[in-house]
């Protein structure tokens, strides 16, 4: 690294700092992170300025023509970054924090809590805030009578100069005096019960110039002449040591500095190139890039190749430390065994998506396991060179084996990248053997040991089992239910992959308790009452019309509600969610006595449809 020319600690003004950000002046680097702050943070620390408490020093670097750094303005400025003048490598939450509450944008609206507003007492007590669509937060008598002055009155920007040329100020004391003269009416009188140019002026010089709009806030300014690599490695050490910055942000540092890579950008458009890909991360754009980075950056771990004795391996373990080898194997200059295309990643997980959809994890909500979801990913191109149909199909059936057991084993409880990168290696060449002749005897990886990762047994999952959505267990139980093509009990409708994401998306998803709480709740405990097993999903109206009825009594109803519906269609229906339909159907003998043969009749068909799942038989 060169000798860093002089740093230079200056301050400057926090209206200042918002002018530069409102015009554009200040910009991001585009490999920095999105804005991630919720509003307790953002809250905490407006009271910190405001409180007078050191709040640290903002990172500057100096724009110069040689930087290669493409950037983009704070969160919700409408300027272009074109006219940057500074980046701010390190101070984006804190300062689009500022300029997004004293502009009064998002869905929140912050006020200052002072000590007793009638009586001037502008001693900050806390920070609240309120849904920007509640009416009594943005009545300013109803503010006045709660000791709350809106952080938004605070701050305007006018015009850069006057009719003379010079600059004006850049805050409207008129605005607080809007405020002032209808906080400081009675209600029911329309008079004044405090004298608002006292208000209005206790508040302009309390909060506003003493507290916050005239404070100073330091900063590091880096010269122009900083290197690229330099700046994004001052960058890299200066965020290490924050707990909201995580490895795929200095991945995508790396990327910027290393190979000129808009990694940001690229994971975003194989999200927006994929369309499954929004039922399993974040369609929040602030924690998108560190979910699917995150994942793909394990798969292409696994997808690194290496050349030994005239045979490929798998690459290394997907753990955050080989992340920057990943990195180089995708953006290497050159061609040669080992080199991965970023745009294949995405193709891949799309298709490994699909497959896991298919087997009954349709949404991140559903998902058991992530670690089987990694090699299915890597194995794609592998699967696609399979030419022969039938030969497709065993290496098929060979992965539905692999996932359930990841669902239903403790395989990766512990040593999880290691474990996968095992039984990858091992999947991999299973598969390049049925490529060639149709089999792969005796080359099963790992997880299929019996006794190093047996499976449930029926008396295993009697057993208290997590709910239905919790858990790999429970979450297995909800998609081996929905790998069977159920039927709504009510509705009548197939629970397929596009209905159960609709309903999700709707929350019209209900999980619904077979044997309803208040019909066990006296000879049940909470545990047994939301055992797995217990569970099945249905829509959420369906659901709701079955009632608190034993589940004879329900299953009657819906023969009623229905006129046309047979019993033997009934019994379809409920027999497709693994349900045993005769015990449920009975009307007499002890809740206590039923609810547990039920439990023992559906942990025998579990078991049975996870022991065919999970069977890899080889001709």
């Amino acid at each position: 690294m060169s000798q860093l020319q002089s740093a230079e600690y200056k301050s400057r003004k926090l209206r200042d700092w918002l002018a530069m950000a409102d015009n554009g002046k200040i910009a991001l680097p585009s490999f920095q992170r999105d804005y991630i702050w919720d509003n307790k943070r953002i809250a905490a620390y407006l009271k910190a300025l405001l409180t007078n408490r050191p709040t640290g020093i903002f990172l500057v670097l100096q724009v110069g023509d040689g930087l290669k750094f493409s950037s983009r303005t704070i969160k919700g400025v409408r300027a272009q970054p074109k006219d940057a003048v500074e980046l701010l490598l390190d101070g984006q939450q804190r300062l689009t924090s500022l300029w997004s509450a004293l502009n009064g944008k998002g869905r929140h609206r912050f006020f200052i809590q002072v000590k007793d507003l009638e009586n001037l007492d502008m001693e900050v007590v806390r920070v609240k805030y309120f849904p920007s669509s509640r009416v009594a937060e943005s009545d300013p008598v109803s503010n006045r009578l709660n000791n709350l002055v809106p952080v938004d009155l605070l701050w305007e920007q006018r015009n850069a100069s006057d009719k003379n040329g010079k600059p004006s100020s850049l805050y409207k004391p008129g605005k607080i005096w809007d405020w002032c003269k209808k906080a400081c009416k009675d209600k029911d009188t329309d008079e004044n019960v405090i004298d608002p140019r006292q208000m209005e002026n206790a508040i302009y010089k309390g909060l506003n110039q003493i507290l916050l709009i005239e404070r100073e806030l330091w900063y590091c300014l880096l010269p122009q002449e900083t290197e690229t690599d330099e700046a994004i490695q001052i960058f890299v050490e200066t965020n290490k040591s924050s707990f909201t910055i995580g490895k795929i942000d200095i991945v995508v540092a790396v990327a910027q500095k290393k190979y000129e890579q808009d990694l940001r950008r690229l994971i975003e458009e194989q999200y927006d190139s994929h369309h499954n890909l929004k039922h399993y991360f974040s369609r929040d754009p602030d924690k998108l890039v560190p979910e699917l980075g995150e994942c793909l950056f394990k798969i292409a771990c696994l997808k690194i190749q290496k050349v030994k004795e005239k045979e490929i391996h798998g690459g290394l373990p997907p753990s955050q430390g080989k992340y920057e080898v990943a990195l180089h194997n995708l953006f290497m200059n050159g061609k040669r065994i080992g080199l991965v295309r970023f745009s294949e990643l995405g193709k891949d997980l799309k298709e490994a998506l699909d497959f896991v959809a298919q087997q009954g994890a349709v949404s991140k909500q559903l998902l058991p396991s992530w670690p089987p979801v990694y090699v299915i990913t890597a194995l794609q191109r592998d699967l696609r060179d399979i030419r022969k149909p039938a030969y497709k199909a065993t290496a098929r059936l060979l992965l539905v084996a692999y996932l359930w057991r990841s669902f239903f084993t403790d395989r990766y409880e512990s040593q999880a990248n290691a474990r996968l990168h095992k039984d990858f290696v091992s999947l991999r060449i299973c598969i390049n053997k049925i490529a060639s002749n149709g089999n792969c005897k005796g080359e099963l990886p790992p997880i299929f040991e019996p006794d190093e990762h047996p499976l449930p047994s029926p008396s295993d999952l009697t057993k208290p089992q997590p709910w239905i959505t919790r858990g790999r267990r429970g979450l297995a139980i909800s998609s081996i239910i929905l790998q069977n093509k159920p039927v709504d009990w009510v509705l009548g409708h197939p629970l397929d992959t596009g209905t159960i994401r609709t309903m999700q998306d709707e929350r019209k998803l209900d999980h619904h308790h077979i044997f309803p709480v208040s019909y066990i709740k006296e000879c049940a405990t909470k545990e047994e009452i939301n055992h797995g097993l217990n569970g099945t999903l249905l829509e959420k109206t369906g659901n709701i019309s079955l009632g608190n009825d034993a589940p004879g009594k329900y299953l009657e109803k819906i023969l009623e509600q229905s006129g046309s519906l047979k019993e033997a269609d009934l019994r379809k229906r409920v027999e497709s969610h693994l349900v045993p339909y005769e015990t449920l159907r009975a009307t007499d003998g002890a809740p206590g006595s039923q609810y547990m043969l039920f439990i023992e009749q559906r942990a025998e068909l579990i078991a049975d449809q996870i022991s065919k799942l999970t069977a890899f038989e080889q001709s």
